[in-house]
């Protein structure tokens, strides 16, 4: 009678370790995901960075160049802000579900990713 109760024990016990150790391994799982992803969108973050501060720079330059071809330089930073104007709204009305859907699927990507 007694060893039916220890075996039942240690089957609890065994059960018990089992849901532990599958606990742990979704956690290391989840912060293996996380910092893949984390690692991912930084790294994406500096080339834009630098892509944006290139774009800066272009926009500054272009717009003293107008500016000294209309007589005032600030009427050169009038023009590529409203370029800029023109461009954002262009890109609001036809990209902007492209661009939901490019880093939707990046993302999705980046945390259903199978190592192998």
């Amino acid at each position: 009678m007694e060893t039916k109760a220890t075996a039942i024990e240690e089957l609890f016990e065994k059960a018990k370790q089992f849901g532990k150790t599958s606990l742990e391994l979704y956690k290391l799982k989840a912060i293996d995901v996380s910092v893949e992803l984390i690692s991912s969108m930084l790294s994406r973050m500096v080339i834009y960075i630098a892509v944006a501060f290139f774009i800066l720079m272009m926009a500054i330059g272009s717009a003293l160049c107008i500016g000294e071809e209309l007589g005032k330089t600030y009427y050169g930073f009038f023009v590529i802000a409203g370029c800029f104007v023109v461009l954002a709204v262009l890109l609001n009305f036809t990209c902007i579900k492209l661009i939901k859907r490019f880093y939707g699927n990046t993302i999705l990507s980046q945390i259903l990713k199978q190592k192998s």
